[in-house]
């Protein structure tokens, strides 16, 4: 079966962004676009005999799609990263706090010693380090982080009842529920001395307890241990990927993560965020206020890329599909000005009723392609997750109803939380 939209659909390259709209009278008579859910089937698009866009970017990007159907969303969890500086690669998974973190234990040659300095214990089990060569590798490549010592708690919290044996390798004594696959590296005394192969293994954490000490995780029989250390230690390394907003707490009509408390609002089956994510993730430089001005994120949150938005959405929360997102405008009646808050809209029939406390707000983008931001007051536009390509909904000021937007990987749009 075929989906026809329509509506018009824009093209820049590889990325989609979803856009709200509200309208004028006048604007009634336009063709809008509406979202149908996906199947997996091809997709056929056409555009209205009128398309509603400038002139300028009709002639750009005023073309007839035929869209491959989205794909299955995976079931697995698991991953790869490469380091950069030696080229090796490491497994990753996708943990219950909602962040990713490495699968196995770094062994970068860089630093560190071998356990009773003999390789093949390297192979097995990873280097072990100081805390300040933890630190550093945490710090030396682009997009990860040696673990806090907050991260380490808030992700054995989300594993639940007995961490020590869900995070521990079923080849050691656990049942390694997640992928986590801690295996019994042992350590490295400060005198030289390496203790405790094949019984115990300790992960480093980022955060010092003293001038001296430093925190660490060590998973026993059932629990995860919090030791306070000397940083002369060697002690294994996991990294952990920036990403989803943390220390997640949802609660009746709020969620709170990374220090911030959000609004949420039941429509429908749904719950969703009613205000647009503003967490600033440690490392990023592609996740900015409106231009560069802090006041513009209290207002309107923070303008992320897409791989950043796949990302950040807190444990319990994801960013929402083109068929979540179509289930919201079905039960709107495809009438966006509901959706949209009853002021700050530029147009003079731009503002919406906020019929169920959505509250969308005109909070702009950054166009990646011309180096700029633009439409604040104009356009409210929130990524879709979706790929092949990515997309944004896009509502505007003199439209009722919303449509897709393809754009480019260089993008930035806002992110509306969905909870699972």
């Amino acid at each position: 079966m075929n989906y026809r939209f329509p509506q018009l659909i824009m093209v820049a390259l590889l990325a989609t962004a979803f856009i709200i709209s509200c309208s004028s009278p006048e604007a009634d008579s336009q063709p809008s676009v509406s979202v149908a859910a996906f199947e997996p089937a091809a997709l056929s698009i056409e555009l209205p005999e009128e398309p509603v866009i400038q002139p300028a970017i009709e002639q750009e990007l005023g073309l007839e799609l035929e869209l491959e159907p989205e794909p299955e969303p995976a079931t697995s969890t698991k991953g790869t990263f490469t380091d950069p500086r030696d080229g090796k690669t490491y497994s990753t998974v996708r943990m219950p706090d909602g962040n990713v973190w490495m699968a196995e234990n770094m062994n970068w040659q860089g630093a560190g010693w071998c356990y009773d300095n003999d390789k093949a214990n390297c192979d097995k089990y990873g280097r072990l380090y100081t805390w300040k060569e933890a630190v550093a590798i945490g710090n030396a490549i682009p997009g990860w982080h040696l673990p806090t010592d907050e991260e380490w708690t808030a992700l054995t919290k989300a594993v639940g009842v007995l961490p020590g044996t869900k995070l521990k390798a079923s080849s050691w004594d656990g049942t390694d529920d997640f992928g986590f696959s801690g295996l019994p590296a042992g350590d490295r005394h400060e005198s030289g001395a390496f203790d405790n192969i094949d019984k115990r293994t300790n992960w480093w954490s980022a955060t010092e307890a003293s001038t001296a000490d430093a925190y660490s995780r060590q998973p026993n029989a059932f629990l995860m241990n919090r030791i306070n250390i000397s940083k002369g230690r060697g002690y294994s390394v996991r990294l952990m990927q920036y990403g989803a907003c943390p220390n997640t707490v949802t609660r009746a009509g709020t969620v709170t993560c990374g220090g911030r408390t959000y609004r949420t609002v039941q429509i429908g089956t749904q719950v969703w965020m009613a205000e647009n994510l503003n967490y600033d993730v440690p490392g990023v430089t592609t996740d900015v206020c409106y231009d560069n001005n802090p006041a513009n994120c209290a207002i309107y949150g923070r303008l992320y890329d897409w791989e950043t938005a796949t990302k950040v959405c807190p444990s319990g929360w994801h960013l929402p599909s083109l068929a979540e997102w179509q289930e919201l405008t079905d039960y709107t009646m495809d009438d966006d000005s509901k959706l949209k808050t009853t002021s700050g809209w530029n147009d003079v029939n731009g503002n919406g009723t906020d019929d169920f406390g959505f509250s969308a707000l005109p909070s702009g983008f950054f166009n990646g392609s011309w180096d700029r931001f633009e439409a604040v007051g104009d356009i409210g536009s929130l990524w879709i997750a979706r790929t092949n390509p990515t997309g944004a909904l896009i509502i505007k000021s003199n439209l009722h109803m919303s449509y897709i937007y393809l754009r480019t990987n260089a993008d930035l749009f806002p992110v509306r939380c969905l909870q699972d």
